[in-house]
């Protein structure tokens, strides 16, 4: 269950104060939903909501997301990465 720091103090009041107890209690049932319904949890906190607006961001660029891709080459100049060749769909794409 994916937890924020604003949720913490309803957390730690859940057994005495009603508001925080049913805030609590829908979080559960949020997640257990989820469980039921999905994969994965769908709520975002932390790193997974870091990604998913940096994701949703590129996206609304114009980027490409490749969720099935691997790397197969890195070159070197100089010591450095310069440029990669990723396999992707049956395609290899230097970058």
């Amino acid at each position: 269950m994916m937890v924020s720091a604003e949720d913490l103090p309803d957390l730690f009041r859940a057994g005495r104060s009603l508001p925080s107890a049913f805030r609590v209690l829908g979080m559960l049932g949020r997640h257990f939903g989820d469980g039921l319904r999905n994969a994965r949890v769908t709520r975002l906190a932390h790193g997974n909501g870091l990604i998913a607006a940096l994701a949703a961001a590129y996206l609304e660029k114009g980027g490409e997301l490749w969720l099935r891709a691997s790397l197969t080459e890195l070159h070197l100049e100089d010591s450095r990465v310069a440029s990669a060749l990723v396999q992707c769909e049956q395609r290899s794409v230097m970058t």
